[in-house]
C-alpha cells in the first residue's frame, strides 16, 4: 500500500489511523506516532480467521499513481530533464553531445513504479526514436513509453558574470 501525503509532511512523526473491513489488522496500532520515512509492514488476519496476509505500507511525499519516467542516464551522463507527451513519448534533454547510435540507458521511474525486466537499456540506438519500455505505475496500470531522440538541454553548462 502506497499513500501520498502533502510535500511538507514530516514523515518522522506521523499518527496514522486505518481500518480494514474484511479482516483484522494484527500488528498495527491506530493513532501511535511512528517514523514512516522507510516502508513498514503489517499483517491482516483474513475473515477465515486463519489466513495471514502481509502488506508493505509506504507513506511518501513523492507523486504516486500513473507510470512515469523521472530521469535517464545515457552512457553515464544524467539528463537535465525528461519531457513526456500525451502519447507517452519521452524526450530526454541531455547536457552533452555523444554518439547516440549505441548507448546504455538507465531509467529512473516514478515512485513505486516497476520497469519491465525485459528492458535492459543496453546498446540502444536512440537516433531511431523508437525504443520501447513498459512501466507499471503504483496504480497497477502498465504504460508503454517510447524513448525519443535525445535533445540538447538549454541549461547552460557554465555562466560568467561580467561586471561593468
Amino acid at each position: 500500500m502506497i499513500v501520498q501525503v502533502p510535500e511538507e509532511t514530516d514523515l518522522t512523526a506521523l499518527k496514522v489511523t486505518m481500518e480494514y473491513i474484511n479482516g483484522t489488522i494484527m500488528d498495527f496500532q491506530n493513532g501511535v506516532t511512528l517514523d514512516y520515512t522507510n516502508p513498514r509492514s503489517f499483517k491482516i488476519k483474513g475473515i477465515d480467521e486463519e489466513t495471514i496476509y502481509t502488506y508493505e505500507f509506504i507513506i511518501t511525499t513523492e507523486k504516486v499513481g500513473p507510470a512515469s519516467i523521472k530521469a535517464m542516464t545515457i552512457n553515464g551522463i544524467e539528463t537535465d530533464y525528461v519531457l513526456t507527451d500525451d502519447k507517452n513519448v519521452a524526450v530526454p534533454y541531455i547536457p552533452a553531445l555523444m554518439d547516440f547510435t549505441s548507448v546504455n540507458v538507465e531509467l529512473t521511474a516514478g515512485f513505486g513504479n516497476k520497469i519491465d525486466e525485459s528492458f535492459t537499456g543496453q546498446g540502444l540506438n536512440l537516433m531511431n526514436g523508437n525504443n520501447k519500455v513498459s512501466i507499471k505505475g503504483s496504480n497497477g496500470v502498465t504504460t508503454e513509453f517510447t524513448i525519443d531522440i535525445p535533445q540538447i538541454s538549454a541549461e547552460p553548462v557554465f555562466k560568467k558574470t561580467i561586471q561593468n
